[in-house]
Protein backbone atom coordinates (compact mmCIF):
# COMPACT_ATOMS: atom_id res chain seq x y z
CA UNK A 1 0.00 0.00 0.00
CA UNK A 2 1.58 3.52 -0.78
CA UNK A 3 0.45 6.58 0.74
CA UNK A 4 -2.95 4.93 1.92
CA UNK A 5 -5.77 6.97 3.51
CA UNK A 6 -6.88 5.51 6.50
CA UNK A 7 -11.03 6.93 5.81
CA UNK A 8 -13.18 4.04 6.97
CA UNK A 9 -15.90 3.86 4.16
CA UNK A 10 -19.58 3.04 5.81
CA UNK A 11 -20.79 -0.39 5.78
CA UNK A 12 -23.91 -1.56 3.19
CA UNK A 13 -25.73 -4.19 5.11
CA UNK A 14 -27.74 -6.71 3.10
CA UNK A 15 -30.79 -8.41 4.80
CA UNK A 16 -33.25 -11.70 3.40
CA UNK A 17 -36.98 -11.00 3.41
CA UNK A 18 -37.20 -11.98 6.84
CA UNK A 19 -34.98 -8.89 8.12
CA UNK A 20 -32.07 -11.64 8.39
CA UNK A 21 -28.15 -10.21 7.47
CA UNK A 22 -27.02 -11.95 4.77
CA UNK A 23 -24.04 -9.95 3.73
CA UNK A 24 -21.74 -6.99 4.72
CA UNK A 25 -19.75 -5.00 2.35
CA UNK A 26 -17.77 -1.76 1.67
CA UNK A 27 -17.08 0.03 -1.87
CA UNK A 28 -15.77 3.05 -0.98
CA UNK A 29 -18.12 4.68 -3.73
CA UNK A 30 -18.40 8.54 -2.90
CA UNK A 31 -16.00 8.92 -0.15
CA UNK A 32 -12.97 11.46 0.04
CA UNK A 33 -9.54 10.09 1.07
CA UNK A 34 -6.73 12.12 1.92
CA UNK A 35 -2.75 10.21 1.21
CA UNK A 36 -1.19 9.49 4.70
CA UNK A 37 1.10 6.82 6.07
CA UNK A 38 0.04 3.43 5.52
CA UNK A 39 2.10 1.62 8.46
CA UNK A 40 -0.71 2.32 11.23
CA UNK A 41 -3.60 0.72 8.51
CA UNK A 42 -1.03 -2.53 8.51
CA UNK A 43 -0.51 -2.42 12.68
CA UNK A 44 -4.35 -2.44 12.72
CA UNK A 45 -4.86 -5.04 10.02
CA UNK A 46 -2.46 -7.29 11.39
CA UNK A 47 -3.60 -7.20 15.01
CA UNK A 48 -7.37 -8.11 13.89
CA UNK A 49 -5.78 -11.47 12.83
CA UNK A 50 -5.33 -12.26 16.25
CA UNK A 51 -7.89 -10.06 17.80
CA UNK A 52 -10.60 -9.25 15.57
CA UNK A 53 -12.56 -5.96 15.51
CA UNK A 54 -16.02 -5.76 16.94
CA UNK A 55 -18.76 -3.78 14.85
CA UNK A 56 -18.79 -0.44 16.18
CA UNK A 57 -21.82 2.60 15.29
CA UNK A 58 -19.53 4.04 12.11
CA UNK A 59 -19.48 8.06 11.97
CA UNK A 60 -19.09 9.76 8.58
CA UNK A 61 -15.63 11.21 9.90
CA UNK A 62 -14.34 8.00 10.75
CA UNK A 63 -10.56 6.94 10.19
CA UNK A 64 -8.14 4.36 11.03
CA UNK A 65 -6.66 6.66 13.69
CA UNK A 66 -9.86 8.26 15.08
CA UNK A 67 -11.47 4.87 15.53
CA UNK A 68 -8.29 2.69 16.58
CA UNK A 69 -5.84 5.32 18.13
CA UNK A 70 -2.67 6.66 16.58
CA UNK A 71 -0.99 3.88 18.64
Amino acid sequence: MCSAGDTIEPPQEHYDGDGNPIDVNVDGMGHIHRCGNSRRIWEVVQRSEEDPIDKWDWKISDTVRSVFGSR
